[in-house]
């Protein structure tokens, strides 16, 4: 079985592929059909599913940093503000879903962010298995030989002369250091 679930993206419901065959299918090519990849996080407090980020999330997280900063420039900020952006940014954009507490918080207050989640291991935690999860999908989608080319490189002799090139007289200069002219 595979660590992650391929799901259709509008309406959120399972891939009619089962997940055997989830492990040998092109990432690649399920993400650009329009196909979600999923993973459920185990953490203390309940099980969190995230989804592997789009450009158009990652805009988004990038957009929601932007604004947590309020204008500010981002190396204005020490290393740490600067991690709690990236974490609180990233989890309020890939979390698509939770347990009852985390359904329950968003339900009751709409702007709810992983900002007031009081449990800071729990949002390290999570965000740790979260970019374990974005790393494995990465490489798998960097394995892919879809849309890749065949294309041999062509071979020179690496022992060819040089001379008469741009750098001739230069590169070939002699051993007491004059140039030819």
């Amino acid at each position: 079985m595979s660590d992650y679930e391929v799901e259709d993206t509008q309406k959120r419901e399972q891939a009619k592929a089962p997940p055997a065959e989830q492990g040998d299918a092109d990432l690649f090519m399920l993400l650009l059909s329009g196909k979600a990849v999923t993973k459920v996080l185990k953490t203390a407090r309940g099980d969190f599913k995230v989804k592997y980020p789009m450009g158009y999330e990652r805009i988004k997280i990038d957009q929601l940093k932007a604004m947590r900063r309020g204008g500010v420039p981002a190396n204005a900020f020490d290393i740490t503000a600067f991690f709690n952006n990236e974490v609180y940014s990233t989890l309020d954009v890939v979390v698509i879903d939770g347990p009852d507490w985390w359904k329950e918080a968003k339900k009751n207050d709409e702007g709810w962010t992983w900002e007031d989640c009081p449990d800071e291991d729990l949002i390290v935690d999570l965000y740790n298995q979260f970019r374990t999860f974005r790393d494995g999908i990465q490489t798998k989608i960097r394995e892919s030989t879809s849309g890749k080319g065949t294309r041999t490189a062509a071979t020179t002799d690496s022992h060819a002369s040089m001379d008469d090139g741009a750098f001739s007289g230069i590169a070939n200069r002699p051993a007491n250091g004059t140039t030819k002219r």
